[in-house]
């Protein structure tokens, strides 16, 4: 089943640790989607995104970042887009990023 939702980092992070920060239409949507069990999209950057968070102590994790991983992956709830060349080819042409030097 396709995800109905593709969230990003600050939206995963408030739903799994600090629900009542999200607003009121980002829970409702999230309660939908479980409600009729259809997962929510994760990309993998938003991945990256958490364990740099975490790394740095911005982000403090239940159990450690294997075992965060290993329950999103297994959790029906999520489905988790990799990071292919074609998507990163198609993110290039966007023009959105940038090297930081």
């Amino acid at each position: 089943m396709r995800p109905s939702l593709l969230l990003d980092t600050h939206i995963l992070v408030r739903w799994l640790f600090d629900a009542k920060r999200l607003t009121r239409n980002q829970s409702r949507a999230l309660e939908t989607a479980v409600q009729h069990l259809h997962p929510v999209g994760l990309s993998a950057m938003t991945l990256l995104d958490v364990a740099t968070l975490s790394a740095e102590g911005k982000l403090e994790l239940n159990s450690t970042l294997d075992e965060f991983f290993l329950e999103l992956e297994s959790s029906p709830k999520f489905h988790i887009f990799p990071l292919t060349c074609e998507v990163a080819g198609e993110t290039a042409a966007l023009l959105v990023l940038r090297d930081p030097r």
